[in-house]
């Protein structure tokens, strides 16, 4: 049985607003609201993945974060396994755009990424929103 890779996202928040990206996918005429990420590599730890996409992608280093309860992990697209982070303290500025894409960043209230139409994107941040809840 092939193992199911594993993604980490990140998960900047100041509390009220989540970091997300704004990516053209394929099949739909609009920019979606996602959330950012990367792929664990083989010989990585998940922090370690965790640390690695977002100084790739952002150009920060996270300095505060949590992985959100095994409960909270979520099947993304081709049944990968979502781990989220949530990163409240970083080193050094967010930039505007993703490094490595050029898509654009953009900080929005949690409940206006709800309405994203990408399903582990709106289960992503509910898992956020429950998970907030509680603490």
């Amino acid at each position: 049985m092939k193992k199911r890779a594993k993604v980490v996202i990140c998960v900047f928040t100041d509390g009220e607003k989540i970091l997300t990206e704004k990516r053209l996918l394929e099949n739909y005429s609009e920019w979606q609201t996602l959330i950012p990420g990367g792929g664990v590599e083989d010989f990585e730890t998940i922090e370690q993945a965790l640390k690695r996409e977002v100084f790739e992608e952002l150009g920060v280093i996270p300095l505060e974060f949590i992985v959100l309860p095994k409960e909270e992990q979520i099947l993304g697209l081709n049944n990968q396994i979502i781990v989220p982070f949530l990163i409240t303290k970083w080193q050094g500025e967010l930039p505007e755009k993703i490094l490595d894409s050029g898509n654009r960043l953009e900080w929005m209230i949690i409940e206006e990424v709800l309405n994203s139409p990408i399903k582990p994107t709106k289960k992503i941040v509910e898992a956020l929103r429950k998970y907030l809840s509680k603490s």
